[in-house]
Order: structure tokens, then C-alpha cells, then sequence
């Protein structure tokens, strides 16, 4: 990911659009797409004048997101928790905006709620676990929906 252009901040990435444009370089500002995960014809349009920029922040942060997302082979909780900063992406511009900073990562992210899984952790009911059959003294800690949002919104919209 982001080999030859580097990753890049949203405002960068329209930035450098924009001069691709303008210099008049297709394969430049497809490449651009690509690496960011835009499709060959969201550059192609732009190229066209068939819209005013390369994509919109949620376009670029969903991108962003399914492209970490993809390297990273989530599935499970993780990819719950991916849809789940999708979801608060489409509803709020300024969240999506952030998800394209250059110090973020779905991966940044991932490691919070991993940790807060293991502060919130408490014992399972031994009932529980004998009906699981397992040993009677497990932990478990699996962040609420609130915590979720919480903890994506504090972790991309801080330096």
C-alpha cells in the first residue's frame, strides 16, 4: 500500500489530484486512485470533468478503510468493527476526513479496542462456562456498541 505516492491526508489526496490534472498525466492520477483504492474510473471521470474532485472524504475513507481492511484479512469481531466505522463515516464528514490522516490506521484502531477488551474484562458466570464446557474461570471482555463508537471517534479525530 501506498508505494509510490505515499499515504496521504484527504486535502493532500485531492491535492495531488488536482496537479495530476492539471499536468495532464491519465496514468498518474490512476495510479493516485488505485494506491488509495478508488476505482480506475472515479480518475478517469475526474480527468473527464465529469466531477469537480477525485472523491468525496467518504469515498476516500471507505477506501481507505477497505483497503487496510483487506490487508489486514479481517473477518470476525474485526470485521464488525470495520463496518462499524463505515457506518459512523457516512453519518459524519469530519470522522471520514479523519480516517484518511497520515498517522491513522484501521490497524492504530484495532490495537485500542483490543486493549479495552482486556480493561474491561470480568468473569464469566461459572454456569456459563460449565454449560460451554470450559473451566469455570474465564475472562472475558468485548467492548459495548457505545464503547465501539466511542473509542473510533476519540482514536481518529486525536492527534
Amino acid at each position: 500500500m501506498f508505494d509510490k505516492f505515499g499515504k496521504m491526508s484527504y486535502d493532500e489526496l485531492i491535492r495531488t489530484a488536482k496537479a495530476e490534472k492539471e499536468e495532464g498525466d491519465e496514468e498518474a492520477l490512476i495510479a493516485l486512485a488505485q494506491e488509495n483504492g478508488l476505482d480506475q474510473e472515479d480518475a478517469e471521470d475526474y480527468m473527464d470533468d465529469l466531477t469537480e474532485v477525485l472523491c468525496t472524504p467518504r469515498e476516500a475513507a471507505v477506501a481507505r478503510i477497505e483497503m487496510e481492511a483487506k490487508d489486514l484479512e479481517v473477518s470476525g469481531i474485526w470485521e464488525e468493527w470495520k463496518g462499524f466505522v463505515l457506518e459512523m463515516c457516512m453519518q459524519e464528514e469530519d470522522l471520514a476526513c479523519a480516517v484518511c490522516r497520515k498517522n491513522k490506521s484501521l490497524v492504530g484502531l484495532f490495537g485500542k479496542l483490543l486493549k479495552l477488551g482486556f480493561e474491561i474484562k470480568q468473569q464469566v458466570n461459572s454456569e456459563i462456562c460449565k454449560e460451554a464446557g470450559l473451566r469455570e474461570d474465564i475472562w472475558l471482555g468485548i467492548p459495548t456498541r457505545q464503547q465501539v463508537a466511542e473509542t473510533i471517534s476519540n482514536y481518529y479525530n486525536k492527534d
